[in-house]
């Protein structure tokens, strides 16, 4: 295989992820916005917690990974079962931190 190729696709991959990370940082800071009713001294206060913002994008970045592994290596995924896994993967981390159940 050309060496030229696999960095190219390497780069768009990598380009891929990280506006998608992007995106992510601009609607978590339009919400901080809105929940803040626009005080910009409780969104930047929010903003400045890098411990937080690290393990969210950490976590959006590492399970989208593993979710295009298991696509490209395992199973082949529709455009819709990779969109309900990516969303999926978002929401499991709230049930588990807060400790949510289905069935009460």
């Amino acid at each position: 295989m050309n060496k030229k190729l696999v960095s190219t696709n390497v780069v768009e991959y990598m380009v891929n992820k990280f506006a998608a990370l992007g995106l992510l940082v601009f609607l978590m800071c339009s919400y901080l916005l809105l929940a803040t009713k626009f005080d910009l001294y409780e969104f930047t206060e929010n903003l400045s917690n890098l411990k937080i913002w690290g393990l969210i994008c950490g976590y959006a970045l590492v399970t989208t990974m593993l979710i295009d592994l298991i696509e490209n290596k395992w199973i082949a995924f529709t455009f819709q079962t990779s969109v309900l896994l990516h969303c999926l993967a978002g929401f499991i981390v709230f049930f588990l931190l807060w400790e949510l159940t289905f069935f009460q």
